[in-house]
């Protein structure tokens, strides 16, 4: 095993899911990438902070006719501030996890990651994309899809080709 994605959302699980991360990545010499998805905000349309193509799949809201372009959606006058006090929140979870990683386990790599997009898509792509050989999360966290759409763990797990280890 090379290396370990932990995605986070500041929740204590996701910090505790990554502290597990991170001892298997020092038993095994692998590198960790810490990793932050900012969902859209969702009006009647995702959010984005300039422009967003819509992926195949529809949001609350929309409607989507099969063989339809897809379209760029740009972020509603007003909701930019909203936008940038999330992504600071995004950037302040990471720095405060990658410091007391790297103060209490210096010998690990890591690497920290701020994406946008629907969190269990997001996570999906990115371990694929970049050839992770684990993903470890928690078992819950804090997104609005925790609460209204379900668990983000549990889609990471259906729908991911690389193995989800699960912090319970």
């Amino acid at each position: 095993m090379e290396k370990i994605l932990a995605p986070i959302d500041g929740s204590e699980k996701s910090d505790e899911s990554l502290e597990m991360a991170l001892e298997l990545a020092e038993s095994t010499g692998s590198e960790v990438e810490i990793l932050h998805v900012l969902e859209p905000i969702y009006v009647s349309t995702p959010v984005y902070p300039t422009s967003y193509v819509r992926p195949s799949k529809p949001y609350p809201g929309t409607y989507v006719t099969p063989g339809e372009p897809t379209k760029t959606f740009k972020t509603p006058e007003g909701y930019s501030g909203v936008y940038t006090n999330r992504k600071k929140a995004g950037e302040n979870i990471l720095d405060e996890a990658a410091q007391k990683v790297r103060k209490k386990h210096p010998e690990v790599e890591i690497s920290k990651k701020l994406l946008e997009g629907e969190p269990d898509d997001t996570i999906v792509n990115e371990a694929k994309k970049h050839g992770f050989d684990l993903i470890v999360m928690g078992a819950s966290g804090l997104g609005l899809k925790e609460i209204v759409l379900g668990n983000t763990t549990t889609a990471v797990a259906r729908k991911s080709e690389t193995p989800v280890l699960v912090y319970k």
